[in-house]
């Protein structure tokens, strides 16, 4: 144990940070960060646990419902997304989302105005077919 970090204050070890690329672009620097790159982020870490990969709703393994596709939130207005996002109420107030309402109120309550704007812009410029999937392969 005291040799390794021996090792690694010598520099003879490389650590994760140090593999760390500082230099390049980060998230916040891109112009299209302001109009739906930060709604993108959002989407993709938080609805897509529920929504899928793409957004376009996923089946319940337990043969349930399942979550639909967030291609819906074209029909409501800001302040109806907003509630949704805040409270699970979705537009038509005779419907029960008894998921969306545990974590709406549970995690997306952390949500500030901003990101929820952010989110609602990011899914009414997606196409109904959801998220485009890009194959990543890294060329030599």
């Amino acid at each position: 144990r005291l040799m390794g970090r021996f090792g690694i204050t010598m520099g003879q070890f490389k650590t994760a940070v140090a593999e760390y690329d500082t230099t390049g672009e980060r998230v916040g620097d891109d112009p299209a960060w302001a109009t739906t790159r930060k709604g993108e982020y959002l989407a993709r870490m938080i609805c897509t646990e529920c929504h899928g990969s793409r957004l376009t709703g996923a089946p319940d393994p337990g043969g349930g419902m399942g979550s639909p596709s967030l291609s819906g939130a074209l029909g409501y207005t800001p302040e109806e997304f907003v509630t949704l996002l805040r409270t699970g109420t979705p537009r038509d107030t005779t419907r029960k989302l008894t998921l969306m309402a545990e974590v709406a109120r549970g995690s997306l309550t952390h949500f500030t105005d901003d990101e929820i704007t952010a989110i609602y812009g990011y899914l009414k410029a997606l196409p109904a077919t959801g998220v485009r999937v890009e194959s990543r392969v890294s060329s030599p």
